[in-house]
């Protein structure tokens, strides 16, 4: 094939279809299956999918869900044009659009800036009914229109050209990728600042969110910012620097970030079962602690207040392990008699499934 572009057949010129054509769109199909990112969303949705008919289904699991279904779905759409356009069928005919390229940003979009939106969900959680959390919402959906319009101009730049890859179009990702790095790292530092905020509160009481909370999320908040901001960094220098900076560094980091909504449903997994056993655990030492409380008050010889203690023990101990129960699935109560996060939830107007997906109970 000649090695100058043709016009029309910049899909043959310039490397994006292979060598040795695929007999057939099936084939084409099935050698796809090799690109990392096209595997990872196959992966991703099916094991998503798993744990969203397993685990929760809250606001939180949904958004992770429909994420992934969305990799799923533009996967499939941009490795079947491919497919289709590369077969031996298709060597002699002209193609100067590829609209599907475009069309597919729709699908890139939602999966992609889910991520945002999902630390957003947390963020609510701690800051809900404060000016400062408008503000940041604010702040994210306004990025949202700019990781809209670097998207589509992606898609416009690879519809034109009929190719995955140009110069143009690694510019635009470069555009996209700081602009959902920023929203990320927003999501993050407000998160931290506020977690922080509430612990030192209630810092008398030894059980706090920070004991849940950095157990994992605080690596999965920071390897997210960081590997946005390493892609941001390497679609730029092998875009502009081709010779210093291959194309290929792109490649490790890409294929982590295609895996992003699976990284998130295991946490977010994670942390709820984390939840449940420590909710167990206290509400098991909660029953041990007032029953020697009571042996020790009969042996002290206060038989006129026991009979009433008793009473209000397996009052509060009922109380308590209805309570308990419905934390472990809805609602956080990390251990603080006075400061009850679910109730706080209630009372800014959230349902515990709108706060923290994750956390909601099988359905």
């Amino acid at each position: 094939m000649s090695t100058e572009a043709r016009p029309g057949f910049a899909r043959f010129d310039k490397g994006m279809c292979p060598t040795d054509l695929y007999v057939n769109f099936y084939d084409g199909l099935c050698k796809r299956i090799q690109v990392s990112g096209f595997y990872a969303n196959c992966l991703q949705y099916g094991l998503v999918t798993l744990m969203y008919y397993n685990v929760g289904k809250g606001k939180y699991w949904k958004i992770l869900y429909y994420a992934a279904l969305s990799g799923l779905i533009g996967g499939l759409v941009e490795n079947g044009t491919v497919a289709y356009v590369c077969t031996q069928n298709e060597e002699n005919v002209k193609r100067f659009y590829m609209v599907p390229f475009l069309l597919n940003e729709v699908f890139w979009i939602f999966k992609e800036y889910s991520v945002p939106f999902l630390n957003l969900i947390k963020l609510r959680a701690f800051i809900n009914g404060r000016k400062s959390a408008k503000f940041i919402e604010y702040i994210i959906y306004f990025l949202f229109v700019l990781f809209v319009a670097c998207r589509f101009y992606i898609g416009y730049v690879r519809m034109t050209s009929g190719l995955l890859k140009t110069t143009e179009s690694r510019l635009g990702h470069t555009a996209a990728f700081v602009v959902m790095a920023l929203a990320d790292i927003i999501c993050t530092v407000s998160i931290l600042f506020f977690v922080r905020k509430h612990n030192h509160q209630n810092i008398t009481y030894n059980n706090n969110i920070d004991h849940y909370i950095k157990r994992s999320s605080y690596m999965t908040l920071i390897f997210v910012d960081l590997i946005g901001i390493i892609l941001a960094f390497f679609n730029f220098t092998t875009a502009i620097f081709k010779t210093n900076f291959p194309e290929s560094y792109i490649n490790p980091f890409q294929a982590v970030k295609s895996s992003f909504i699976l990284i998130l449903a295991c946490d977010a997994m994670v942390f709820k079962y984390s939840v449940t056993s420590s909710s167990r655990d206290r509400s098991s030492n909660y029953n041990n602690n007032n029953m020697s409380k009571e042996s020790l008050t009969f042996n002290n010889g206060y038989n006129s207040n026991l009979s009433m203690k008793m009473s209000q023990s397996r009052s509060i101990v009922k109380n308590y392990t209805n309570n308990q129960n419905s934390s472990s699935n809805s609602v956080y109560d990390f251990g603080s008699p006075t400061i009850n996060i679910g109730e706080r939830y209630l009372n800014h107007g959230l349902s515990p499934s709108q706060s923290f997906g994750f956390l909601a109970p099988n359905k």
